[in-house]
């Protein structure tokens, strides 16, 4: 069986979606993976999340208060290893 403990150091990734189950099965899929996942559940949350330590992020495009792909954009500007 595939360990789903969080390496320290792992990368981390910002995953972004309003619906509860698919954050909760990409959480699973990623830690299986080796990353670290953290969950927003909008993003407003997600923006409070930002920082450098996010590897990478998965957005949700159609968000109830922003589309994904603009909160990609807000957010590559401020940190644009993303």
């Amino acid at each position: 069986m595939l360990s789903s403990a969080v390496v320290p150091g792992s990368p981390r990734v910002l995953i972004v979606d309003d619906e509860p189950s698919i954050c909760s099965a990409l959480v699973q899929v990623l830690r299986r993976a080796g990353l670290d996942p953290i969950v927003a559940p909008g993003p407003h949350e997600a923006d409070a999340l930002l920082s450098v330590s996010i590897a990478a992020m998965l957005l949700d495009l159609r968000l109830p208060d922003m589309r994904g792909d603009a909160f990609y954009h807000l957010a590559t500007a401020r940190f644009p290893h993303l």
